[in-house]
Formats: C-alpha cells, sequence, structure tokens
C-alpha cells in the first residue's frame, strides 16, 4: 500500500522596507529638532519595520537621540544645512535604501527677524 504525502510550497518574495524621512524643514540653532521616519513602510502583507538608523551625513560632531528609533532628535548648534540618511530593516532581515533629509537651520535673530516682519505684515 502507498502512502500519499502532500507537499506545498509557498513562494514568498520579500520586498524590501522603505525609509521615508521625511521632507526638507527648517530650525533655529538651540531648538530641539525631531526627525519623523514614521512615514517608513514594509510593501510586504505581512511584512512591518523593525528597526530604524538615522544619522547626519555631514556633520559628524551632531549627537543624535533616539537614532535606532522612527523619532530621531537632536539640537543643532550652528547654523547650515544639516543632512540626514535614514534606513530601515523589516521583520526578514533586509534593509531598506537610504531615504535623506535636509535641515535648514538658522540662527535666533534670524526668528526674531522673521517674527517681527510677520507682525508687521499681519
Amino acid at each position: 500500500e502507498l502512502d500519499r504525502v502532500w507537499i506545498t510550497v509557498e513562494n514568498r518574495i520579500n520586498s524590501a522596507p522603505v525609509a521615508e524621512a521625511g521632507s526638507p524643514r527648517s530650525s533655529f540653532i538651540g531648538d530641539i529638532f525631531i526627525l519623523d521616519g514614521s512615514g517608513s513602510f514594509d510593501p510586504d502583507p505581512e511584512g512591518y519595520i523593525e528597526a530604524y538608523e538615522w544619522k547626519c551625513t555631514n556633520h559628524s560632531d551632531i549627537d543624535l537621540a533616539n537614532a535606532s528609533s522612527a523619532r530621531a532628535e537632536f539640537t543643532p548648534g550652528e547654523e547650515g544645512i544639516y543632512t540626514f540618511s535614514l534606513r530601515v530593516k523589516d521583520n526578514r532581515e533586509d534593509w531598506s535604501e537610504f531615504d535623506f533629509v535636509n535641515i535648514s537651520v538658522s540662527s535666533i535673530l534670524h526668528r526674531k527677524c522673521s517674527l517681527f516682519i510677520n507682525f508687521l505684515v499681519f
């Protein structure tokens, strides 16, 4: 007598997750700025984001808090453009491509002038 065994093979191809570092924004020296990568996603139906990795690519002395979470933060100490990269890892251990965001930082004097001009306009 023959025994029958049925084997089902599922071909699940893992799609890489997608990092979303957000849109370019502005901040001021000394203000806490929050980077938001919560728009990152895994296109696979059962996939989810397991890890985040934020880095400042052009200011090596930046102290980036919560760099391994969806929302990292920093306090800029000087004027300029700060470029951040974000990549994410899904639950199947695949990393995304890097996504980048630029944060333009101005001095507090610039903020006071902007507020004064807005006051005069309105």
